[in-house]
């Protein structure tokens, strides 16, 4: 008998069980089974997995798609971020007027961006015999 014959005889049996039968002991030698039909392995389908699986191709596609987000990013942050100041430093011995936020510190940072603001600190005291940090607004500074 071929397997097609045996499904047509029993069509309430699916060759596609949901699980397959449980498997029996085996049996000892010597044994055979006399005139039984042969029994029927059913081949059960793989469960269906919700796992992904990239190809090739999709990995190249899903890195060309890393890629172009992180240049998009970068352009973006380029793009959003100030320019760099130029550095407007008062050339030396011009005057400077003391502002009324004003300190020692925020007129050295302004004087000189590029340089320690401590030694320019120094400096500003130096050059206009001051013996400690505290100007007052409208005072005028001159700059070494």
């Amino acid at each position: 008998m071929s397997v097609a014959y045996d499904l047509a005889i029993c069509p309430d049996v699916s060759p596609f069980p949901a699980a397959p039968p449980p498997a029996r002991a085996p049996r000892p030698a010597g044994r055979r089974r006399g005139g039984r039909p042969a029994s029927v392995t059913y081949l059960v389908p793989p469960a269906r997995t919700t796992t992904w699986r990239l190809t090739r191709r999709g990995v190249r596609v899903a890195t060309l798609a890393v890629a172009v987000l992180c240049l998009a990013l970068i352009a973006l942050a380029r793009h959003d971020a100030p320019a760099a100041s130029p550095s407007h430093a008062v050339p030396a011995g011009s005057v400077v007027t003391v502002g009324p936020d004003d300190s020692l510190w925020t007129i050295a940072t302004r004087v000189a961006p590029d340089r320690d603001p401590r030694a320019e600190v120094a400096d500003l005291q130096a050059a206009n015999h001051l013996r400690d940090d505290v100007v007052r607004a409208g005072q005028q500074l001159r700059v070494p």
